[in-house]
């Protein structure tokens, strides 16, 4: 139906679904003349082409959160889960998001929760942190969120709130993809659409040149099971084991806070990576101010512990050549003729030239363990470092 309102707008609607009575779901439009209008419902129709809305559609947040813990969260989670989850969703999720339509809550939503959560979510002052919630709580928080809304989609009632926190999950580890690639993706999280988008524009080619196919179809090929290696470890994980990975997060990121020979980076770290520099370190490759890395940072080196299976880390050091200057380069070729640091290949984006032993973890997130574990392999880095620094010293 398409009509002209008495403010002079134009206004139109079509059916994206259908009530439990049958009764249909509209989604209204509206534009300043009717050419305008038509194209927008035209890309509506294509966007709701293979949506099948219900009223559950319209649930917001803290409704889909109570629904969830009656009927998922209390058959499938231990008793300690479930009042924790249920302490979350109270205190920490409902005040700030719970009235929003779940299908509507975007990364820019979660990532505001997650930022105000951190700086004024503790509801009882601390004595030394005032409300500032710690990191391994919002780690907890966001397990929780994404559970939920994972089994939001197995219900089918937020197809497009899954595609979202699919996406943010992918995002959330960008660099370990982007790294794992060799290239860097172009991420769309198009909240006004159902879908999101990752991409690589395969550059100097046409559609249009005969010449250019056979190249195109090997890139297909190629980067097809290329892509769905990197991204799918991160889509499959198990809900118990993506808790256990933030739980380990948390306690990575508390180490690097409390070492005074690490200066940690946590706007750079994530739930398999956790980032820090060192002095030491840093002499050897310095930092080059106006010159982002591919971190976006004036480092063009981190450390990073590696927290990817739950049951064991390691430390490893990590080069990236994004806008490096000749001199910064020249450094890396000495460095890469030595014979106790791991090969780079040719054209290098990223490179691993060094990584410690891996320490298994017990069964149990063990704070005091894990310190250890990582101080044995602080151990390994320091031995490194004083390694490479007297090798550099007599080339």
């Amino acid at each position: 139906m398409v009509r002209k309102r008495e403010d002079g707008r134009w206004e139109g609607r079509i059916v994206v679904g259908h009530k439990e009575n049958g009764e249909p779901i509209f989604r209204y439009v509206l534009a300043k003349t009717q050419k305008e209008l038509l194209a927008k419902l035209h890309r509506d129709m294509d966007i709701y082409q293979d949506a099948q809305l219900t009223e559950d559609s319209r649930m917001t947040l803290g409704e889909w959160l109570d629904r969830w813990m009656e009927e998922y969260g209390a058959v499938t989670l231990r008793p300690n889960t479930l009042r924790s989850y249920e302490q979350y969703i109270r205190c920490y999720v409902k005040p700030y998001l719970g009235g929003k339509i779940v299908s509507r809550v975007t990364r820019l939503d979660i990532q505001k929760l997650y930022r105000k959560l951190k700086k004024e979510g503790r509801v009882h002052d601390h004595p030394e942190y005032g409300h500032e919630l710690s990191d391994s709580m919002v780690l907890r928080i966001h397990a929780m969120l994404h559970r939920c809304l994972k089994d939001a989609e197995r219900d089918h009632s937020s197809d497009a709130a899954w595609n979202k926190a699919s996406f943010d999950l992918l995002y959330s580890h960008k660099d370990e993809i982007e790294e794992e690639l060799g290239i860097p993706l172009t991420w769309v999280r198009a909240d006004q659409y159902k879908a999101s988008w990752i991409s690589y524009e395969l550059k100097d080619v046409s559609i249009a040149d005969e010449g250019d196919w056979p190249h195109m179809a090997k890139f297909h090929a190629e980067w097809s099971d290329a892509v769905c290696n990197a991204v799918l470890p991160y889509l499959q994980n198990e809900d118990e084991l993506e808790q256990r990975l933030s739980e380990i997060a948390g306690v990575l990121r508390e180490w690097s806070v409390t070492r005074q020979d690490v200066k940690e980076n946590l706007a750079k770290c994530n739930r398999a990576l956790t980032r820090f520099t060192t002095d030491q370190m840093s002499e050897i490759f310095p930092d080059l101010p106006g010159a982002p890395s591919g971190w976006g940072t004036k480092n063009h080196y981190f450390y990073e512990i590696v927290n990817r299976t739950g049951d064991k880390i390691h430390i490893q050091l990590a080069l990236s050549s994004r806008n490096a200057t000749e001199d910064f380069l020249e450094i890396c070729d000495r460095v890469s003729s030595l014979p106790f640091v791991r090969p780079r290949k040719d054209g290098w984006k990223w490179w691993t030239i060094f990584r410690t032993e891996s320490v298994s973890l017990s069964e149990s997130v063990d704070k005091k363990e894990i310190f250890e574990k990582l101080d044995l392999c602080m151990e390994m880095v320091q031995a490194f470092e004083e390694e490479l620094k007297q090798a550099l010293a007599k080339m």
